[in-house]
């Protein structure tokens, strides 16, 4: 009895396009006159098939980067490529809603 899966034991093909994420942020102002609620979905299976598009748009807004962009050090792909990750997410299937509440 292994820690990990079997092979083949995963989602069926199926399941996996059944699959959605949907993420929901409150905001508001220090001075507390703006609320803000942004939502960003994921139209197929988080688990698997969309962590596999979101690592590879997040390779290729990486290469994207100009070498002066960053200075040394350790980086999440999100502080690494800002603007050009969310780009990328957007351009391959996420979408993004910012509303005033």
């Amino acid at each position: 009895m292994g820690v990990l899966p079997e092979p083949g034991s995963g989602p069926s093909a199926e399941e996996m396009e059944k699959g959605f994420l949907t993420l929901t942020g409150y905001a508001e102002t220090k001075n507390k006159e703006a609320k803000m609620k942004a939502v960003m979905k994921f139209y197929t299976d988080p688990g698997y098939k969309d962590t596999a598009r979101m690592c590879v748009e997040a390779a290729l807004a990486l290469v994207d980067l100009p070498k002066s962009q960053k200075p040394g050090g350790v980086y999440s792909p999100a502080a690494a490529c800002a603007e050009g990750l969310f780009e990328r997410l957007l351009a391959t299937g996420t979408t993004w809603e910012v509303a005033e509440l």
